[in-house]
């Protein structure tokens, strides 16, 4: 099987039994903002409020007429009747309806090819981080046991994500190359100084995150200096015996970022000649 994320949002699942297993699925797909209904002749007390509760038992011969009448995105069988169970995965199936067997173990739970049949695995989330679990349903005890050790190291992960993602588009919009963002970003999410101040807040995330961006650039071959804010956008490439300057196009907002040990004195001197010229 191929882990996949999928996007309820705003679609219909239909869950065909209200017992612990039953509501526990309703709560996954209710925080994923879906249309939850539930079919159950009972309902467990931890019921997910926002789900729609109707009161049915239906036999293997009315589980069509239910699918068909809801026409959902996926169907779940969670029910303690193996027949209804079987024929609510059958008639998903049938109707090329994505459905999960939450009552059966792995040997009971292999699909054949072609088949619509999907796990739901266990998750660790932090805000748009999440990571997913899954022993292949051969041991749900690991797979919670797991989630609670993963949970303590996850803390923090979406602020990263949101600060990596800010200075991935900034290094887009200043003209490095795929290479060289990619060098940058993965030197800011393993840092440590990065995380601690993330954690902490007893340093500023973005500065701890520049300078270790501008001491990648400096262990590269090219340095830069990247100027986004004035009229014009100026790439300086540097090698062992030359320096020179290269003009480009015009971008909005100002950012520096220029190596420690690079002369600026020669270089100032250039660059308003520069643009002197091309003004």
């Amino acid at each position: 099987m191929t882990p996949l994320y999928h996007d309820f949002t705003g679609s219909a699942v239909v869950i065909f039994g209200g017992g612990t297993v039953g509501a526990r699925k309703a709560r996954w797909f209710v925080d994923d903002e879906a249309n939850v209904y539930v079919l159950s002749p009972t309902f467990s007390a931890d019921i997910a409020e926002t789900a729609t509760c109707i009161r049915a038992a239906p036999g293997p011969d009315a589980v069509g007429d239910w699918i068909g009448r809801i026409n959902p995105s996926l169907v779940v069988a969670a029910t303690d009747n193996t027949a209804v169970n079987q024929a609510v995965c059958q008639e998903a199936n049938e109707r090329d309806i994505l459905y999960n067997a939450a009552y059966t173990s792995r040997a009971q739970n292999s699909f054949l090819p072609g088949e619509q049949g999907v796990t739901v695995p266990a998750t660790v989330e932090d805000g748009d981080v999440q990571i997913a679990i899954s022993t292949g349903a051969r041991s749900p005890a690991l797979s919670k046991y797991l989630r609670e050790q993963l949970e303590k190291t996850l803390s923090g992960t979406d602020a990263m994500a949101e600060l990596s993602a800010e200075l991935r588009q900034e290094l887009r919009e200043g003209g490095f190359s795929a290479s060289e963002r990619r060098d940058a970003i993965r030197a800011v999410v393993r840092s440590s100084a990065v995380w601690k101040a993330l954690d902490t807040r007893e340093a500023n995330p973005r500065e701890e995150a520049t300078q270790v961006i501008r001491n990648t650039m400096e262990r590269g071959w090219w340095r830069r200096a990247w100027y986004v804010g004035c009229e014009y956008h100026i790439s300086l490439q540097v090698s062992e015996k030359s320096r020179w300057l290269v003009l480009t196009k015009r971008l909005q907002s100002l950012r520096l970022c220029w190596p420690a040990k690079v002369s600026r004195k020669p270089l100032q001197s250039r660059l308003a000649i520069g643009l002197k010229h091309t003004s």
